[in-house]
């Protein structure tokens, strides 16, 4: 009975860990689609102001995180004075596979400059990892 059990055990592991290597690539598609959609949305997010009126818009959880102000007599170690406000926003990641293995949504970072103007936009997102076989010459991508 234990034997059964344990064998029961052993291959209910294994096919839990089988779904992310047959994703077929819709991991990073899906992370590929939400940064187009910032990149093409650069008028919308071009202040912090349109920026939040958008996210909230398409109903993107975010945060604004605003930089302290400057000193007009800073240390002479400090290059620069902190970029303008930065909205950090979580898009859910809607394929269940990636959201699990993964990453559960992709994070969106929108960086304005002391005049209110979008300068970067950045998308993360954990990364997929490849295991090689050498031996059967294959390589294997988990959740990609």
């Amino acid at each position: 009975m234990r034997s059964v059990l344990l064998t029961v055990v052993l291959v209910a592991a294994v096919l839990a860990l089988l779904p992310p290597f047959f994703t077929h690539g819709s991991c990073t598609a899906e992370f590929d689609a939400a940064s187009r959609q910032f990149e093409a949305a650069k008028g919308d997010l071009a202040t912090p102001a349109r920026a939040q009126a958008y996210l909230q818009a398409h109903a993107i959880p975010y945060q604004r995180v605003d930089a302290p102000p400057c000193e007009p007599a800073s240390p002479t170690d400090i290059l620069s004075c902190p970029e303008g406000a930065t909205l950090y926003a979580q898009v859910p990641v809607q394929n269940r596979i990636c959201g699990f293995y993964r990453d559960d949504s992709i994070h969106i970072q929108l960086v304005f400059n002391h005049d209110h103007q979008l300068i970067r936009i950045q998308s993360d997102m954990k990364p997929f990892h490849t295991y090689r076989l050498a031996l059967l010459d294959l390589e294997l991508n988990w959740a990609k």
